[in-house]
């Protein structure tokens, strides 16, 4: 049970027939239902009937018993009438009522109701986790501690999602990519597969959402922040008429509380879009973005990792580089090296950049260079190495320390380099 709900379930344990009224309020996957049923079984052990509903078919206010636990999910869908009978119900002395439901959509008569279950305690808000929750639930999970590194990624992966720490972890035990019988040889992948059962699965639940925020996914998944005029060009809609679909769209949970798309919601969305129509959102996006002007960093974060592609991709991921080469020169490698995927040539950005500051390394633990007389890649040392690869040699390592590291190379090498780097 959340720390949050820990009274509601002491109370319930030390005296079941006290009266009791709570909210329980929280985004999508936080944990709302679990918290009921915890709640219901707590009840039953004490004899109790409890009585359940997620709908206004089934809660018939008429012909609840006020002197039964009521328990109600989903309140945020229920219609008028059926709201304002809940809360009726607070008002009698034995009232045993806890009233679960989303932020949005908020009407006048469920704010009434949880007013009224707010008179005694205020609600119990539930949301993303933070580290150390992250790190009990995989713990209990898997049956072991996890390494801290396990936790990050799947506090990454997962924004904190209560649904998505358990998805996330299972599909890197599916993977093979953690065993919890030896769980110090756990070693961070570039990225988190799902077997196709489980992209299905999730596939069923994403288009069982509102088109428009269905839409409003898909838009974020291909690199869009929540900028209304943005949003409105790539969605063609109404500006003002957003505001309704980004507060549903936060409080599905799918969103962090930032207002980011949640990584692993991310990939499943790009994995399931048509291609066709995600790479036209790509490049609507990118013309969006430059002909708007002023700062495109911002929009070339949101682009790094989409697989997006094109001249205007790879001129918005260009001018973001520019931007952050003198504040952070890490990230700027990283843009650049999106903007060559994206289809940047080579020999135009060496040169584009011949009189910049060299770029720094990302990393220097994944990756090396193999001459033709060499078997054992050699490695630079430092953060930039004492000595660049020869024009000859053929650039070793995973894929993004290769691309990263021909971006930092000087604009000669670079320039050799990349045209012999695998696209």
């Amino acid at each position: 049970m959340p720390p949050a709900a820990a009274w509601i379930y002491r109370q319930i344990a030390a005296a079941p027939s006290t009266p009791l009224t709570a909210a329980v309020v929280g985004p999508g996957s936080t944990g709302k239902s679990v918290l009921l049923d915890a709640v219901a079984r707590e009840y039953q052990k004490a004899g109790a009937t409890v009585i359940r509903g997620g709908s206004s078919a089934e809660l018939s206010i008429d012909t609840l018993d006020p002197g039964e636990p009521v328990l109600v999910d989903d309140a945020h869908r229920l219609d008028s009438a059926t709201l304002e009978g809940l809360r009726s119900l607070t008002e009698g002395n034995a009232t045993r009522l806890i009233v679960a439901y989303r932020p949005w959509p908020r009407s006048r008569e469920l704010s009434a109701l949880g007013a009224c279950l707010a008179r005694r305690r205020s609600p119990v808000i539930l949301g993303h986790l933070d580290r150390n929750a992250v790190g009990a639930r995989i713990a209990a999970r898997v049956g072991c501690t996890p390494p801290d590194s396990l936790i990050d990624l799947v506090l990454e992966q997962s924004g904190g999602l209560p649904s998505l720490v358990g998805l996330v972890t299972q599909a890197l035990q599916d993977t093979g990519r953690f065993d919890p019988r030896r769980p110090d040889q756990f070693r961070r992948p570039e990225r988190v597969n799902v077997s196709p059962g489980l992209a299905e699965r999730l596939r069923y639940q994403l288009e069982a959402l509102d088109p428009a925020i269905y839409r409003l996914l898909q838009a974020m998944a291909v690199g869009a922040a929540l900028d209304p005029d943005v949003l409105a060009q790539l969605l063609d809609v109404d500006p003002a008429g957003l505001n309704d679909t980004v507060q549903a769209t936060l409080a599905t949970g799918l969103l962090t509380e930032a207002g980011e798309l949640i990584t692993f919601v991310r990939n499943i969305v790009l994995r399931l879009m048509p291609m066709l129509h995600c790479r036209e959102m790509q490049q609507r996006l990118a013309n969006i973005q430059l002909d708007r002007g002023g700062s495109v960093l911002a929009a070339g974060r949101q682009l790094l990792g989409t697989g997006a592609s094109g001249s205007r991709v790879a001129a918005v991921l260009e001018r973001a580089g520019d931007e952050a080469l003198r504040e952070s020169p890490a990230l700027a490698a990283q843009l650049f090296t999106g903007a060559f995927d994206a289809g940047t040539s080579s020999k135009a950005l060496a040169a584009r950049h011949a009189r910049q500051p060299r770029l720094p390394v990302i990393s220097t633990k994944h990756f090396g260079w193999r001459t033709r007389s060499s078997r054992t890649p050699s490695r630079p040392t430092g953060n930039w190495g004492s000595r660049w690869p020869p024009p000859s040699s053929r650039i070793v390592g995973s894929p993004l320390a290769v691309r990263s590291y021909i971006a930092a190379c000087p604009p000669v090498l670079r320039v050799v380099h990349c045209l012999r780097c695998p696209r």
